[in-house]
């Protein structure tokens, strides 16, 4: 086991036990308007009548698509993801002739509910769907922003094996927009790279490096494959095209005061939102996009070279990352892939098809190992989970 070549995976129950809001207590905040009531000082105005009656609607079709699960609830990305077909489907931005009648239904159901707005009726809807996924993701983005870790013990299992290990250092894929494994691995001063540079630039950003990560096998890889909320694009002030923009992450040095040696500010493009990804099913379309396709294929080579694959808080509903995962689960029978979770004994009851159709299979051959264990309850040392596969 010592000499085993490990990586791991990080899905949003790693973070909940630091207390950072959960999927339903996120959708909960959305679905309620997010006004001040909620202490939220910052936080916009109440997301208007004609948006709330969108939200609900969509989460009617949800829960007519799934009512055969019972149980399934709805959550933001779905509700975000039906919203963004909506609106990139009336902009002209990615056509699905199969989405029309949805559009229509929208238009007919939802809008005679409403004040007329200028416009004729598609520009209406396609108002209304832009205002809804803005809406959740600054929610998504204040909810993380805000929050201060509680606690960072119930990861140090990741700290230890990567103590633990000689070269190559372990890869870290993760699907949380948060910065709490950040946070862990600077509290140990473990030195890890992010595809980010180290140092930022004159006007004090730490600008994305292309080719970074890949061939990177002496420091841990920290490979955030859905983006994070300290992640913008940039463009010097004045510039009207895209050929000088570039993504990094601002540090305490950035701010509009500080220019470049050509005495230009550098602007957050975006409406100065992060560029992280949300979503249940369109993140297969974004994970080309220049700096994801990067980390994706990072992620594909870690995988490639591990033998161990040990996956914490992830419930496999994404299917781009469940693809990275069965992929390289049938490319060896020497593979081993090790679920940390609450649920681990159930959890391929609610996963994707691609997973919950091999799970007992990966069982029989045992190169599945389930470790149900509550990391807010207790935290569980590095040689605990290794003993699991015996």
């Amino acid at each position: 086991m010592n000499h085993q070549r490990v990586c791991f995976l990080l899905g949003s129950g790693a973070s909940v036990p630091a207390g950072f809001p959960t999927v339903a207590e996120i959708t909960e905040k959305i679905a309620a308007g997010c006004g001040q009531e909620g202490g939220l000082r910052t936080f916009p105005d109440p997301l208007p009548d004609g948006g709330r009656s969108l939200l609900r609607w969509l989460e009617i079709q949800i829960k007519r698509r799934y009512v055969s699960e019972g149980d399934r609830a709805v959550h933001y990305e779905n509700l975000y993801f039906l919203a963004k077909q909506l609106s990139d489907d009336l902009l002209d931005e990615y056509d699905n002739p199969a989405i029309r009648p949805f559009i229509e239904g929208a238009v007919e159901q939802v809008l005679p509910q409403l004040p007329s707005l200028p416009g004729n009726a598609y520009n209406e809807l396609q108002k209304l769907a832009e205002d809804v996924t803005k809406r959740i993701r600054r929610t998504v983005v204040l909810l993380l922003s805000s929050h201060k870790p509680t606690r960072l013990d119930h990861l140090h299992f990741i700290v230890e094996a990567v103590q633990e290990t000689g070269h190559p250092k372990p890869a870290i894929l993760i699907l949380n927009h948060d910065t709490l494994l950040e946070t862990v691995l600077g509290s140990k001063d473990l030195d890890f790279v992010d595809g980010f540079a180290k140092e930022p630039n004159p006007v004090g950003v730490r600008e994305w490096q292309p080719g970074q990560l890949v061939h990177q096998t002496d420091a841990i890889r920290v490979l955030k494959l859905h983006g994070g909320i300290d992640w913008y694009r940039l463009r010097p002030h004045g510039v009207q095209t895209h050929l000088e923009d570039y993504f990094g992450i601002p540090t305490s040095k950035c701010s509009t005061a500080v220019v470049d040696s050509q005495g230009r500010a550098h602007d957050l493009m975006d409406d100065s939102m992060p560029i992280f990804m949300i979503g249940s099913w369109d993140k297969l379309a974004r994970y080309t996009d220049s700096v994801y396709l990067e980390i994706y294929y990072a992620a594909f080579e870690a995988l490639r070279t591990s033998e161990l694959l040990v996956v914490v808080g992830y419930g496999f509903g994404d299917k781009g990352i469940n693809k990275l995962v069965t992929d390289w689960m049938c490319r060896s029978l020497k593979h081993r892939l090790l679920v940390v979770d609450r649920s681990a004994l159930s959890l391929h009851q609610r996963a994707r098809g691609a997973i919950a159709g091999k799970w007992q299979a990966w069982l029989d051959e045992h190169r599945l190992f389930p470790l149900k264990a509550n990391l807010e309850e207790s935290k569980m040392p590095w040689w605990y989970i290794k003993e699991s596969l015996s």
